[in-house]
C-alpha cells in the first residue's frame, strides 16, 4: 500500500542569490541561499540542495 506525504515549503528569494525557506505549518523559517558551486552561489549558507542531499540519506 503506497501512502503519500505532502509538505507545505516555499522559498521566497529576497536577493541576489539569498532567500528565506518557510511552511504555514511550521513556527519558524531558514535562510537559504545557492551553494557557491553555481554562478554568484553564496558560501556558509544553507541550500535547498543540502536539504535535498540530506532528505536521502
Amino acid at each position: 500500500m503506497q501512502v503519500e506525504h505532502f509538505y507545505d515549503v516555499s522559498i521566497n528569494w529576497k536577493q541576489d542569490r539569498v532567500g528565506v525557506a518557510s511552511s504555514e505549518v511550521l513556527p519558524s523559517s531558514i535562510e537559504v541561499a545557492t551553494p557557491p558551486e553555481f554562478p554568484k552561489g553564496v558560501a556558509g549558507v544553507w541550500s535547498p540542495e543540502h536539504f535535498f542531499c540530506s532528505s536521502c540519506k
